[in-house]
């Protein structure tokens, strides 16, 4: 598509993009900034109204402050988590390659290990699905698409993905959660979703607070 085409494009909705509510214009431009179509985050900074323009650019300025902390935060336990298994993995080799039988040491340093990355897994199953449905219900956008303008949003997502994706480090995950292999009768078995969705309450209600009092002051100006 030409530099005209595009340019066409833009002016058809750009009526049309008057009438987005702040919300509705984030989600957009969001989704824009996943593409880097940067005609789009253009016209959509162009478009807005005088009344709006406050509460938009300001809640973007938030939610990419927001992304940034999302992203500090599943980086720094992605990476504890892949050192953990790097540690167990040695305290393997070594046993391996020793000639005496496995020390009560050794054993138990190696237990620790287990544990210690099942507990990973589970924080970072929780911190994941917790900013996705965190993204999906405020932004209107999925986590990938939230985080694909950040120089290291697709690697990380796409790690955890892979990670999350093993159904034997889940269940043994949700044992170590509950510290049974057994799941008991009644309400007393903790589920992955269940500390998701504890999680996800609590980023809406920061969220909320932040937003809540936005006013009519000037706000910062912003880029993705």
């Amino acid at each position: 598509m030409t530099k005209r085409q595009i340019k066409r494009q833009l002016e058809k909705y750009r009526e049309n993009l008057t009438t987005l509510s702040p919300e509705e214009r984030l989600e957009v431009f969001l989704k824009a900034a996943n593409e880097s179509n940067e005609g789009w985050m253009e016209l959509l900074q162009e478009s807005t109204p005088r009344d709006d323009h406050s509460a938009y650019t300001k809640r973007g300025w938030i939610a990419l402050q927001f992304r940034l902390h999302a992203l500090y935060e599943l980086h720094t336990c992605l990476l504890e988590y892949q050192l953990e298994k790097m540690m167990q993995q040695a305290v393997r080799i070594n046993e391996l390659s020793a000639e005496e039988a496995i020390s009560e040491a050794s054993f138990e340093q190696s237990c620790e290990y287990t544990e210690q990355i099942n507990l990973l897994f589970v924080e970072l199953h929780t911190q994941y699905h917790a900013y996705d449905r965190f993204a999906k219900d405020i932004f209107g956008v999925n986590i990938k698409t939230w985080f694909g303008s950040h120089p290291n949003g697709p690697s990380v997502g796409e790690t955890i993905d892979e990670i999350l994706a093993d159904p034997t480090r889940r269940k043994l995950a949700t044992e170590e959660l509950n510290n049974s292999k057994t799941e008991p009768e009644g309400d007393d078995w903790t589920t992955l979703d269940e500390v998701t969705t504890t999680r996800y309450e609590q980023y809406v209600d920061l969220w909320n607070d932040i937003v809540e009092d936005i006013g009519n002051d000037t706000s910062p100006s912003w880029e993705v």
